[in-house]
């Protein structure tokens, strides 16, 4: 079996008011993440300007050069294919997966917010490469939970790799890749050293 997918998400945080004090943390979080070799980092960050999301993209990208992770924009597929990022995220607002597929080709890898089975279904038809599927825990600001069964249910009906999202841990890691997740995705799980490194060693050792 492949090793699991481990996919990082920015917190959403930065604003143009604190925009230097968020750059210089996110490509920090980016070189840690590096460092441990998780697969992929989604910068994640909403509320930033065009102009700015493009210089902490940019920025990002280098101090990802070399590494094995791989950088992710979400929603902007223009930013994520002007920087030369691996791909795009795309939520249940953003443009179709089908329209990005047809704008840019293979250029950019797209990966899909989903939280049914049909969902991932429509994605896969639309030419996306992976779906993140959740909460399958109680996270902050999610109230209604996919859960286990349906994870169980989702990945058994494509054929795409699904990341499990929401309240996903150390404790709970193998719950998930027990019903046949491709790996896990989460914000405050990669959001620190030491968590990180203790999912990570999960990852790296499952088997």
């Amino acid at each position: 079996m492949s090793q699991p997918i481990s996919y990082a998400i920015s917190s959403g945080e930065a604003t143009d008011q604190d925009f230097e004090t968020a750059r210089i943390r996110i490509t920090d979080q980016a070189k840690m993440l590096a460092e441990y070799r998780v697969s992929y980092f989604q910068i994640r960050e909403k509320r930033l300007s065009a102009s700015n999301l493009y210089r902490l993209a940019e920025d990002t990208v280098r101090r990802l050069e070399g590494s094995s992770t791989r950088l992710l924009i979400n929603d902007r597929a223009d930013i994520a294919a002007a920087v030369g990022a691996f791909g795009i995220h795309l939520t249940e607002t953003s443009l179709p997966a089908k329209m990005v597929k047809q704008s840019f080709g293979d250029n950019l890898a797209i990966f899909v917010s989903t939280h049914s089975s049909k969902q991932i279904r429509d994605a896969e038809l639309a030419g996306a490469s992976v779906a993140v599927f959740g909460p399958i825990f109680p996270t902050p600001g999610k109230s209604q939970l996919a859960g286990l069964e349906k994870l169980s249910f989702a990945v058994k009906e494509t054929n795409l790799p699904v990341l499990a999202l929401g309240g996903v841990d150390d404790e709970n890691f193998y719950s998930v890749m027990d019903v046949g997740a491709a790996g896990v995705a989460g914000i405050r799980i990669f959001a620190d050293e030491k968590s990180t490194a203790k999912l990570m060693e999960l990852v790296n050792g499952y088997e």
